[in-house]
């Protein structure tokens, strides 16, 4: 006697159900807000299409750019991982600094303002839970 259910005989073989890997030609330019267009460039990480639970975007804010308000208006979990450059972000009006290696976790909180006091440009790997 075969330990093979008969049903699975007759249904399609199944492969992966989504992509694991995304080619770096998948990423698109994204503004996060009108607000901040001028000071940032963004870029979604993932097809626009996709239906993860996670968003992942990477962020460049330039030299002396100053945004006013947050990416977005997304009140849920969030977490930024700076990868290079320096960040100032302002939360419940406290401000603190960022280097690159540092990170910052969102629940409910939502920064009144980031700026780059540095002479390079900061780069931001973002990621937003749907």
């Amino acid at each position: 006697m075969l330990s093979v259910n008969i049903g699975s005989i007759f249904q399609p073989s199944i492969g992966v159900a989504r992509p694991v890997i995304f080619r770096g030609s998948h990423a698109v330019p994204f503004s996060p807000s009108p607000l901040v267009a001028d000071a940032v460039e963004g870029r979604l990480l993932t097809p626009p299409d996709f239906e993860g639970k996670l968003e992942p975007y990477l962020f460049e804010v330039m030299p002396g750019e100053r945004l006013s308000t947050h990416f977005f208006a997304h009140k849920g979990e969030e977490l930024g991982y700076l990868l290079s450059g320096t960040l100032k972000v302002t939360v419940n009006s406290g401000v603190q600094t960022m280097r690159a290696g540092d990170l910052v976790y969102l629940t409910s909180e939502t920064p009144s303002s980031w700026e780059n006091p540095g002479s390079e440009t900061a780069r931001i790997l973002w990621i937003k839970v749907k």
